[in-house]
């Protein structure tokens, strides 16, 4: 059963330059119909489950069928994504970018009676679930936190016989599912050639001592990774200590205020947390471990930010972040506070699972009966996840966009021509965007869900543009009708 194992983790395979978008076209052109249909129907009906999605008996079979078809591979699927991240790539040519990864479980134990294929399924964190894993990595812009698509997806299943954690610490870096961390930092690294630099944004699980060594060695990548353990460290005048002590013992470089929002899981009440930042340069020494595989010690900046006791409410835990960087920070407030802020951003990839959960689309419900069709289904809803946040960023005009990052030429058209409608006689009440960009696109939607209109009208949330997508979606299908 290792053995087993051992090919699952070996899932995280590294592309090649000429393979960064792989085929992102169905061999059949009726799946590529298929394939739109239920594209569309799931951005109109905000839901995995295909009952709700398909409102004819046929149309519910076909996208049956098309989930479970061999001939739909999942690696298609991601590769549509890429596509369309990579042909964007003049927005962010020479940009500075945040790559931010984590990862999530989509648990379908609970519906495991009507599961007539499990093949593509295992155990998961708790080891009575039955799912997969899935490891995202989301692009944004860096000068305006622009949500630009998503670089990479990783999706496996554990299989049973898992070997013991003795077992694993043998094992080669590439052989385990840590491995996850570094191989999606290196397809993104790939597929976004254009990229000025770009930094790597993960928490705790990606501390990895080879993942840090082997991202120093990629040209314009950088790394920003919150430590998850007390590791050994070296001093320049060749002193050894541990590094939590190390960093205790020094002064407070600066404090600031973060506001913290209630988290009943975390035993965490609403407040204004009063931060203490410290910053040091030190280098890492290699783990006796990897040693024999990689001897080199490593150079990195550590900021720590932890919250001042008397800012902690009695009962609950403080604030308390070590984020490893490569990025060269130590002394240097300006940069120390940038650091802490790509970390802060980490927020939207929790949105965006939330959004495929129960925030939206419900994906642990989704009643297909094979796991294989699940995870398919899973890849088209993260793409569809990413669309809506796109929107809602886009709705102050705030990033630079263009309205082809989420709409296709033939729904650019519709939107030009149902815009005269949806405006009023007033400048206020005039669509203020650009042609063509994103912001004008999502004004439109926004409209279309019931949103007033005025820039004095509470801004369109998620719940008004999955309305406004709903009617839109219907309007641009029955004017396609209509031009046939």
């Amino acid at each position: 059963m290792i053995f087993a194992y051992h090919k699952a983790a070996r899932m995280f395979e590294l592309c090649s330059l000429e393979r960064t978008g792989l085929q992102s076209r169905f061999v059949d052109k009726r799946l590529e119909r298929r394939y739109e249909r239920i594209n569309a129907s799931l951005e109109k009906r905000q839901s995995s489950i295909l009952n709700q999605v398909s409102a004819q008996r046929s149309e519910r079979k076909a996208g049956y069928d098309f989930f479970h078809n061999a001939r739909v591979p999942e690696q298609t699927l991601r590769a549509r994504i890429y596509e369309r991240l990579m042909k964007g790539s003049a927005y962010y040519a020479g940009q500075h970018l945040l790559v931010l990864s984590d990862t999530t479980e989509y648990n379908y134990a609970f519906n495991k009676t009507r599961l007539r294929d499990i093949s593509s399924f295992g155990t998961l964190t708790n080891e009575h679930g039955l799912g997969y894993f899935a490891h995202v990595s989301m692009v944004m812009n860096q000068a305006d936190l622009s949500l630009i698509g998503l670089s990479d997806i990783q999706i496996w299943h554990r299989e049973q016989g898992r070997p013991g954690a003795h077992t694993r610490k043998k094992r080669f870096f590439e052989d385990k599912e840590s491995y996850k961390w570094y191989a999606s930092l290196y397809n993104s690294h790939q597929r976004l050639q254009r990229a000025g630099s770009v930094t790597y944004v993960q928490d705790r699980d990606g501390d990895i001592y080879e993942s840090i060594c082997k991202v120093k060695d990629i040209q314009g990548a950088d790394l920003v990774v919150r430590n998850c353990r007390d590791r050994k460290i070296e001093l320049e005048d060749g002193t050894r200590l541990m590094l939590y002590g190390h960093l205790a013992a020094q002064c407070v470089d600066f404090t600031y205020e973060l506001k913290i929002k209630a988290d009943k899981r975390k035993n965490r009440t609403t407040r204004l947390a009063q931060l203490e930042v410290r910053s040091q340069r030190v280098k890492l020494v290699c783990p006796e471990q990897v040693k024999k595989y990689n001897p080199a010690s490593s150079w990195v900046d550590v900021v720590w930010v932890r919250e001042a006791s008397h800012s902690v409410p009695a009962g609950e835990s403080p604030i308390d972040w070590k984020l490893i960087t490569t990025h060269q920070v130590a002394g240097h407030r300006t940069k120390a506070a940038q650091i802490i802020a790509w970390y802060e951003s980490r927020w939207l990839l929790e949105e965006f699972f939330f959004i495929t959960k129960t925030g939206a689309y419900d994906l642990e419900h989704a009643l297909l009966e094979s796991s294989d069709g699940l995870r398919k289904l899973g890849i088209m809803v993260m793409d569809n996840a990413t669309k809506i946040l796109q929107l809602r960023q886009a709705r102050q005009g705030q990033t630079d966009l263009q309205a082809d990052a989420v709409f296709d030429e033939k729904e650019q058209r519709y939107i030009e021509k149902i815009l005269p409608s949806l405006e009023g006689k007033t400048e206020k009440l005039k669509n203020p965007y650009p042609i063509n960009s994103l912001a004008r696109a999502a004004w439109v939607i926004a409209r279309l869900g019931g949103w007033k209109g005025y820039a004095t009208s509470r801004l369109p949330g998620m719940q008004t543009f999955k309305r406004g997508l709903d009617k839109f979606n219907t309007m641009v299908f029955a004017w396609e009708m209509d031009s046939s």
